[in-house]
């Protein structure tokens, strides 16, 4: 809890001395964002060897999130700073391939296979930054940006058990215990965007390409697999690093 109190402490305290220094006919706006982003699939530690046919894989999953900012422009027009906080999702997903001869269902399939996603991961990020805009005309710019982000990830168990039906009887074939956030820890991580945006006069568009990295996990956890004669073992995790598009719409102040 220090923890948190000492980064709050210090964003509020970078707002008040941004505040001191910017001119008198500076430029400030206040912005409302929509994004949707793709974060790295699941790390898996295997106790077996992955030969594609018979274990559990992952693939790269979307999130999404709503975002406000303010920014002021400070000591001259093209370079700002901002500040913001936003609200999001994200999921994981599991890729479940067995052969036959792993695990007979009593079907005449040669292998069964499921995919699954879930929106489990529910977050929030404070942010602070500065941006540089180039100019194109008078109505648009291009931008350049670099923000440091304090994330956090709320806590929450995640289990699956996924069964199958064979012969009018239930078969496990995954068992999965997941943990998010298990050290209810702060995350702090870079993140870098570049940003186009067109005015309208007193207000305007803002579209923007972004990346975030991370490498603290945020989901870890342990899976079983079971077999006909075996049981696969192995543990995952997932971290917070990302790639996103965001698309704004912002007033000036």
């Amino acid at each position: 809890m220090n923890m948190k109190k000492l980064i709050i402490s210090s964003l509020f305290f970078m707002h008040g001395f941004l505040l001191m220094a910017q001119e008198k006919n500076t430029l400030s706006t206040f912005e409302i964002s929509l994004s949707t982003f793709q974060t790295n699939a699941l790390a898996f530690d295997r106790n077996y060897d992955f030969d594609f046919q018979n274990g559990v894989n992952s693939s790269n999953t979307f999130g999404y999130s709503l975002s406000g900012r303010r920014t002021q422009s400070i000591f001259m027009e093209n370079l700002s700073w901002f500040v913001g906080t936003r609200v999001g999702v994200h999921a994981y997903s599991i890729d479940l391939l067995l052969s036959q001869e792993f695990r007979d269902l009593g079907s005449e399939l040669d292998y069964t296979t499921f995919s699954k996603s879930n929106y489990d991961l529910l977050l929030i990020d404070i942010f602070a930054g500065l941006r540089y805009n180039f100019p194109i005309g008078e109505k648009m710019k291009i931008g350049i940006e670099g923000a440091a982000v304090v994330n956090y990830h709320f806590q929450n168990d995640i289990n699956h058990n996924e069964i199958s039906l064979s012969n009018g009887q239930t078969t496990t074939l995954l068992t999965a215990d997941m943990i998010v956030n298990s050290d209810n820890q702060v995350i702090i991580a870079p993140q870098f965007g570049l940003s186009y945006q067109y005015s309208f006069g007193n207000s305007g568009l803002r579209i923007a390409a972004y990346t975030l990295m991370a490498s603290n996990n945020i989901l870890e956890g342990s899976y079983q697999i079971f077999g006909d004669n075996e049981t696969l073992e192995g543990k995952l995790s997932k971290d917070y690093s990302f790639g996103g598009l965001e698309i704004g719409y912002f007033w000036n102040l």
